[in-house]
């Protein structure tokens, strides 16, 4: 009785939390308004192509990203109203998810103490609230940043959980009596079925975000093999399915212009730089955005969240 307490508790801690965050990032989604640059260009656009037309009009000129620009076609002929709604449950999603990849199933953290599970929520909510405000405009509340940048990072989140979930599943489902494990691994298909189609979609937005997820889950299939001898089929389909929204993405023809269009317009001579060269800038932003930016902070909440 006292532990079935304790997790309705928690569970409530959840959920009021939740639809804190929920209204805070659905109001501040309602003072966003179309911006006079990419978001006036998309209105244009996808009002006047088809939503293979226009994928495949970026794919040829611009990007890759399959996804991100079939989520951007969406969004621009749903309306505004659209967008705010998803972006404010996206912007709730992806603390929970960074949560849930941290802590474990919720189960688990339900078995914990009330305070514990409200502080952890405080923390990797709090994450919003140190990041510079120009990160937070281009990734999280301009509408077209947020589609290519936040959205994707959630699916990914998702993705690798799932990813997680698998792996543990299926060592349990063999460790069952044949029919239990059975029944478990045929209960387990639509989670399994989501966790793949999560896994596409986090690659299929920002290139950046493909490359972590591909490389995480090959190394976590890399590690599960080498541990316990074994080909886990689901995990390893969803590696290679990010991999291959991956190769789309990088095999785009439009990214040739679009590399060398974001050359003259933010690093002329960029492209003729040795590879050290590049490393020595690349150090230089990172420590200039640790110093400028509160991202000195993030890591230490970051690290926080760790030891947590």
């Amino acid at each position: 009785m006292e532990h079935d307490g304790k997790k309705t508790g928690s569970l409530r801690i959840v959920l009021a939390f939740s639809l804190l965050l929920f209204a805070t990032a659905l109001v501040l989604c309602m003072r966003i308004r179309f911006s006079d640059g990419d978001d006036a260009f998309f209105l244009e656009h996808t009002a006047s192509r088809s939503l293979a037309e226009f994928v495949s009009w970026r794919y040829q000129t611009w990007s890759g990203r399959i996804f991100a620009e079939s989520a951007i076609w969406i969004t621009f002929r749903a309306g505004i109203v659209f967008w705010r709604i998803v972006n404010a449950l996206m912007l709730t999603a992806l603390p929970l998810l960074m949560l849930r990849l941290a802590e474990g199933s919720f189960s688990r953290l339900c078995r914990q103490e009330n305070r514990r599970v409200l502080l952890l929520l405080l923390t990797v909510s709090g994450v919003y609230l140190l990041l510079s405000l120009r990160t937070a405009g281009y990734a999280c509340i301009w509408i077209t940043g947020s589609l290519n940048y936040l959205h994707g990072a959630v699916f990914a989140t998702a993705a690798l959980i799932s990813f997680g979930d698998a792996l543990d599943a299926e060592r349990r489902t063999k460790a069952s009596p044949s029919g239990e494990g059975t029944q478990a691994g045929r209960r387990m298909l639509p989670k399994y079925a989501a966790g793949i189609l999560c896994a596409a979609l986090g690659a299929g937005f920002a290139e950046q975000i493909a490359a972590i997820v591909f490389a995480l889950m090959a190394i976590g299939c890399v590690q599960n093999f080498y541990l316990h001898h074994e080909i886990r089929l689901v995990p390893v389909l969803m590696t290679l399915c990010s991999f291959a929204v991956l190769l789309v993405s990088l095999l785009a023809p439009g990214n040739a212009l679009r590399n060398a269009t974001s050359e003259e317009w933010y690093f002329p001579g960029f492209s003729s730089l040795s590879v050290s060269a590049r490393c020595i800038l690349t150090l230089q932003y990172v420590l200039s955005s640790f110093s400028n930016e509160n991202s000195l902070l993030f890591c230490l909440l970051s690290l926080a969240v760790f030891l947590c």
